[in-house]
């Protein structure tokens, strides 16, 4: 991932915080964008800093959250679908349990040469 610039992540966070003030009334987000913005608008290298920090939350959650999601997507959505799927009437479309010797199947139909003329 390329450089960020650090006052466009800083801007990023101030905007973060006044979305969760307005959805939650709780003043500690209002003041926290206040410091942020501040402290960033003063000194450059604090810019840098915050954006750097923000930067490796961001990695570590990203190593953390995605199984998280992943197994939950596929406990709560996959597995029930495959038990309703085994639950139900049509259990044995691919022939796993075929005794045949091949699993294709015979099919005779028969093509009139005009339908190979424009097949798409």
């Amino acid at each position: 991932m390329g450089q960020q610039n650090p006052y466009k992540v800083v801007l990023t966070i101030i905007i973060g915080l006044l979305l969760l003030y307005w959805f939650t009334q709780h003043n500690f987000f209002l003041v926290g964008s206040l410091v942020v913005g501040l402290v960033a608008l003063l000194s450059d290298w604090a810019a840098i800093k915050i954006s750097a920090g923000w930067m490796q939350l961001a990695q570590v959650l990203s190593r953390i959250f995605p199984p998280i999601v992943l197994g939950a997507v596929y406990l709560f959505i996959l597995t029930p679908l495959a038990l309703m799927a085994r639950l139900s009437k049509r259990r044995n479309e691919l022939n796993l349990t075929n005794q045949a010797t091949t699993l294709f199947k015979e099919v005779n139909k028969n093509h009139a040469p005009k339908t190979f003329e424009k097949m798409w």
